[in-house]
């Protein structure tokens, strides 16, 4: 057995000494070393190989170089198999460098090294991963909701950060203009937290997503190496509001809302108009939405934010038919709108808002207790006579005879008795041709004999047979600026009484 070791041993060496391999160029030392630590940014390269070495090859391929790029520099040779590689600039990023020279780096005999040289070393020591601890709104694996369409943007970091590199990293969509303000997460630790203050509200019941891109960096250059997103929804309310109807505020009755498929009738001229929801509205939307045709100008009163009255700057139209109408575009507070526009008509005839009318008209000459008058109405209406023919008293001597005739009207409701003084007119058209120019006819008094009932007294009139006799017609005026009852009230139009005495 111990022969066949010795003869074993023996061949081996002949086989080693007839084979020898060619020597081969190696790095026998450099600085930085392998994975060292807290090298500092101004630190020059230093490699020293095991023989002279062809310096040209070396220059061209040699590399230092980060993530991002390669340092540019220059070479100083100690001698013919030592360099110091200088960089133009301190290698200010923090973190790993490597060292590459490839192996077909020749030495002065022509020999190469048996692979390529690799190194790597790292600027600073802190090489830990900055990570979110917490944030607003908070990070769940479903979208979160119930965030306030205000909420400012607040990210906690583990670590003191890059600011300028978190900012260009960070991103909300859909987009909402804002600003950064950097604070500490923890006492002490500055640039920890980062707070996007928002310049305008979100959109309500929107779905946003908040990211910080994993390639933020901590103040040593360590990336968190994920991205951290965030989902959420603004406010917690996604069910459009409900309106609940239009009604008269000061209507008392058990249900005061009106119909919104007929007409509300009997409505007075003094109305205002509510508006009832079932939650906190957007009060300009709201009153953006709201219309009256045909147009009313008015002003808006908010109770609270569920219910507003629109307040008329002036009475309404006696007998007349609006037609009111809120839009879908009303919204509640969150921003949602309402599924349907709403809308109604009502008429404002209601007794306190009914058109003046002149129900009897009478007439006659002049008398103390002017009470013997004709009915002149329904003479008028009977005979289809027009002008309405009347008689005033005949003295036969006279040739022409200045007379007095009175007429009486009786209105409809009780009257604002110092709005007709403003508000009638006599006027003579005299006949032609005519020898005789008869004088044109005055009012002489006005008396109101009860709330609804007045008597005009005419003068300066004339009966004379020698001519046709004088065409008189006495106006009173309607429309919003003629007479008026005492709720305001107004004729629809100019009450117009003509008469002429004839032969």
């Amino acid at each position: 057995m111990i022969k066949k070791i010795v003869v074993l041993l023996v061949f081996l060496s002949v086989v080693s000494c007839d084979n020898i391999l060619p020597e081969t160029l190696k790095v026998e030392k450099c600085s930085p070393s392998y994975n060292e630590t807290g090298v500092s940014s101004d630190r020059t390269i230093v490699l020293e190989f095991s023989s002279s070495v062809n310096k040209q090859d070396v220059e061209e391929s040699f590399n230092v170089s980060n993530s991002q790029s390669s340092v540019e520099g220059s070479f100083n040779w100690r001698n013919s198999k030592s360099f110091e590689f200088i960089p133009d600039d301190p290698m200010e990023a923090k973190g790993r460098y490597v060292i590459l020279l490839p192996r077909s780096v020749r030495d002065e005999d022509g020999n190469v090294m048996s692979q390529d040289f690799i190194s790597e070393f790292y600027i600073g020591d802190d090489f830990t991963a900055p990570s979110v601890t917490i944030s607003v709104p908070p990070f769940s694996s479903s979208a979160v909701t119930g965030i306030s369409v205000s909420q400012n943007l607040i990210i906690n970091f583990s670590k003191t950060m890059d600011k300028a590199s978190v900012e260009e990293n960070f991103s909300v969509s859909p987009s909402i203009s804002g600003y950064f303000l950097w604070g500490e997460s923890v006492p002490g630790l500055s640039d920890s937290q980062l707070t996007y203050v928002l310049l305008e509200n979100m959109d309500y019941g929107k779905l946003y997503t908040m990211k910080i891109s994993s390639d933020a960096e901590d103040i040593n250059g360590n990336k968190p190496g994920v991205d951290y997103i965030v989902n959420f929804i603004t406010g917690d309310d996604f069910t459009p509001p409900d309106f609940t109807g239009f009604f008269d505020p000061l209507d008392i009755s058990p249900d005061p809302y009106w119909d919104e498929a007929a007409l509300n009738e009997g409505k007075s001229r003094d109305i205002q108009i509510a508006m009832r929801f079932n939650e906190a509205m957007d009060r300009i939307s709201v009153e953006d939405s709201f219309s009256v045709t045909p147009s009313v100008s008015g002003t808006f009163k908010w109770n609270d934010d569920m219910n507003v009255v629109f307040i008329p700057t002036e009475k309404l139209d006696c007998e007349k038919t609006y037609f009111v109408k809120l839009d879908k575009n009303a919204k509640d507070i969150h921003g949602l709108n309402l599924e349907n526009s709403h809308s109604c008509e009502f008429r404002t005839n209601a007794p306190d808002s009914l058109n003046v009318t002149c129900t009897f008209i009478s007439g006659g000459p002049w008398t103390s207790d002017c009470s013997d008058y004709v009915d002149v109405t329904f003479s008028l209406l009977d005979t289809g006579l027009w002008p309405v023919p009347i008689t005033m008293d005949d003295e036969a001597d006279d040739t022409l005879r200045t007379q007095i005739y009175c007429v009486k009207f009786e209105f409809s409701s009780d009257m604002n008795k110092y709005s007709i003084y403003d508000n009638y007119l006599i006027e003579t058209i005299k006949s032609i041709p005519s020898s005789i120019d008869p004088g044109n006819a005055v009012v002489d008094s006005i008396r109101w004999i009860d709330n609804r009932t007045v008597i005009l007294k005419i003068g300066n009139m004339t009966n004379d047979l020698d001519h046709t006799p004088a065409l008189y017609r006495l106006s009173i005026s309607g429309g919003k600026n003629g007479i008026a009852d005492i709720n305001g009230n107004y004729m629809s139009q100019d009450l117009v009484f003509e008469m002429k005495e004839m032969p």
